[in-house]
């Protein structure tokens, strides 16, 4: 948490596949004893559009463009293709499936949310992993909010992520953190 409060990002900690997880009471009461300043959820993003949009909306900017990034394997995909109602990203076990923006409408009401689904961030080793990070990167540039997705089953931030919130921290680039 600190790394993201030092890197500008506002925290919101979401815990998502809540579905999977029978122990998300408990491990919603040890996360508010840590972070009790932080809002904190569990959702499941597969199986209840209903309630994702209304935890997750009320932290993103209504009609502007919101970038979803993070490292591979964090549920960007997941997370717009629930946000959307509707399956426009490819969502698999396998790491780094999305290779372009993808974007998707949310509408709530009369606000629109324009969500933009972005291949995960990675030190990249070839030039098609290169592509892949520079159109995250872009997508996030091209965007109103950045929302950075963290897995929260990882204990520690993971060397992508950080380096993600040490770039928009070196870019002043306020996002949110989830």
């Amino acid at each position: 948490l600190s790394i993201a409060r030092e890197s500008g990002a506002a925290p919101v900690i979401l815990l998502t596949k809540s579905d999977l997880c029978p122990e998300t009471p408990d491990r919603l009461a040890e996360i508010r004893t840590i972070a009790p300043d932080l809002p904190v959820h569990a959702i499941s993003a597969l199986h209840n559009r209903a309630e994702c949009l209304s935890t997750v909306s009320p932290y993103l900017l209504s009609g502007r463009t919101i970038a979803l990034i993070g490292s591979s394997g964090v549920g960007k995909s997941t997370l717009l293709n629930t946000m959307v109602g509707s399956k426009l990203s490819i969502v698999s076990p396998k790491k780094q499936t999305t290779r372009q923006r993808i974007l998707g409408i949310v509408t709530q009401g009369c606000a629109q949310i324009i969500l933009v689904d972005t291949p995960g961030i990675f030190a990249p080793r070839r030039r098609l992993d290169r592509a892949m990070v520079a159109a995250a990167w872009s997508g996030a540039a091209d965007a109103d909010q950045v929302v950075v997705l963290v897995d929260a089953a990882q204990r520690t931030v993971d060397p992508d992520t950080r380096g993600i919130l040490e770039r928009l921290k070196a870019e002043q680039r306020p996002a949110l953190l989830v």
